[in-house]
């Protein structure tokens, strides 16, 4: 319990109080006594106060257009404060007169909002909340914030580089550095260049914004010519940001010196794939450059004289290769593509040896029918009549969907059994044409016994050719055959007989 005694100021500046408590409990017949005087009373402090912001989330594919910050208050007592806001030193609303709730030994709070945009808060603005305990003027603080200080444990630095332009784009005169920046809280990223280390004289380049996976990406390209490439021109892009430190990538276009000049040779390979396949790639041209210097060099491809888009193909990196360098590129054929007819694929190659491009062509078939075909192996077993006619059976390895020349030395076809690997007597024959007289077949054959044919012994058919990738193994063997055995008179021979025997009879 408490009591309280009212007493006009100037009584208290002569006179001393004594407050004097008696209690059954206490002893002491004349009460503990506490005495008051003027000098026990001075001027104190008010009790502290503590402050806590809370700020808008960190995520930068928030939605919402109004964002708040709210000001929470919280003390040992009851107790007012003014608390003023500030928007970047400014005064955007007057002090407001808050008040302390709550229960003894359970704390005190009170809060204040403040209403934001989210542009204002994206561009790093700072806020501050000027919080005044009363009574006085000298406990006066200060409570600041912005998404940056709110937000800098969650960022990281962006990652910054640089792409070279082609010496294709340099010669046709659309060549250009491109700085890529990948990261978060790019809002007012600024993008600038200098050019061996001076400021751009170029006005300053847009820069482009796209979202992919809660990231930001940006770039902004500066121009590239032949000439600045033949100099040797050294370019700068320096990325800020509202939070993070200023970051430099730079990269130098220029022309290899002292170095001997080489024409790119050129040349164009082509693959099929099987219909089998589930891939909806059907044909593969491969574009290989060797023995060229320098290194930069540009490689295109054209269909029947149109430029295609350059996601169609991809391009190999360039090495080193003896005292120049080499590189490919891969364009892939859809099965639909082509139509009917032919269709004449250009790879085209740019580099500095030449001033005109270099180019090779290679004509393609739809369906991957013609000279471009893939070879196709297949085993033929003897026939009825051969077997019992000649008494031995004709083993037939074919090989179709080769390019028709006189001279098959590029082929090579043999047969062996598989069991002992015993090499069997092959003879390869003339080519023949298929029905477009382009392509042709060859057969390969070999001869054994009925005995070891009946056996069931596997035999194995080998073919190489330069268009097959590998050695290209076919198998044949009669089922369900019987033990080895040696050559001689067998029951087929008897079949055959009394089937002609039969036949004189009208049967």
């Amino acid at each position: 319990m408490s009591s309280q005694f009212t007493v006009p100021s100037a009584d208290f500046e002569k006179n001393t109080y004594t407050c004097i408590v008696k209690h059954p409990a206490i002893t002491d017949r004349q009460g503990r006594q506490k005495r008051i005087e003027k000098r026990d009373c001075v001027e104190r402090n008010p009790e502290p106060i503590q402050v806590r912001l809370l700020t808008p989330g960190c995520d930068a594919e928030n939605t919402e257009i109004n964002l708040e910050l709210v000001c929470i208050l919280l003390g040992s007592g009851h107790g007012e404060v003014e608390v003023e806001s500030l928007i970047n030193g400014v005064v955007v609303r007057p002090k407001v007169k808050v008040i302390l709730s709550g229960k003894q030994g359970s704390g005190y709070s009170s809060y204040i909002k403040q209403n934001i945009t989210k542009k204002s808060w994206n561009e790093g603005d700072r806020y501050t909340f000027r919080v005044t305990r009363l009574p006085g003027i000298r406990n006066i603080e200060l409570y600041n914030t912005s998404k940056c200080e709110a937000c800098h444990k969650s960022m990281q630095a962006p990652t910054v580089s640089i792409t070279k332009p082609s010496y294709r784009d340099l010669v046709e005169g659309t060549a250009a550095v491109t700085c890529l920046v990948e990261g978060s809280f790019l809002g007012n990223i600024q993008i600038t260049w200098t050019v061996n280390s001076r400021p751009s004289p170029k006005p300053q380049a847009e820069i482009v914004k796209t979202q992919s996976g809660g990231h930001t990406n940006a770039q902004s390209s500066h121009s590239v010519s032949l000439e600045q490439w033949k100099k040797g021109t050294t370019f700068q892009c320096k990325v800020a940001t509202m939070c993070l430190e200023e970051i430099t990538k730079e990269v130098t276009i220029k022309q290899e010196a002292h170095i001997t000049t080489a024409t790119p040779i050129v040349t164009i390979s082509h693959t099929c794939r099987e219909e089998s396949s589930n891939s909806t790639i059907g044909q593969i041209l491969v574009c290989d450059v060797s023995g060229f210097s320098p290194m930069e060099i540009s490689i295109s491809w054209k269909k029947n004289s149109t430029l295609l888009n350059s996601s169609l193909y991809d391009n190999g990196p360039v090495v080193p290769s003896g005292i120049g360098y080499v590189t490919y590129s891969i364009l892939k054929i859809g099965r639909s593509e082509g139509g009917n007819g032919r269709d004449v694929y250009t790879c085209v190659v740019h580099h500095s040896s030449s001033p005109k491009p270099i180019t090779a062509d290679k004509m393609v078939s739809s369906g991957c029918e013609g000279p471009n075909a893939q070879i196709h192996v297949e085993t033929i077993p003897p026939s009825f009549d051969d077997i019992y006619q000649t008494k031995s059976a004709k083993l037939t390895c074919r090989i179709s969907n080769v390019p028709f020349a006189e001279d098959l030395g590029e082929l090579n076809v043999t047969w062996t059994r598989e069991r002992d690997s015993t090499p069997l007597e092959t003879i390869t024959g003339q080519p023949k044409e298929q029905e477009n007289r382009e392509l042709a077949f060859v057969d390969a054959t070999a001869t054994v016994c009925l005995e070891e044919w009946e056996s069931g012994d596997n035999y194995l058919c080998k073919v190489r050719h330069p268009q097959l990738a590998s050695i290209e193994t076919k198998s044949l063997k009669k089922q369900n055959g019987r033990a080895h055995g040696s050559c001689g008179v067998n029951k087929y021979q008897l079949i055959f007989v009394l089937s002609r025997r039969l036949s004189n009879f009208g049967f």
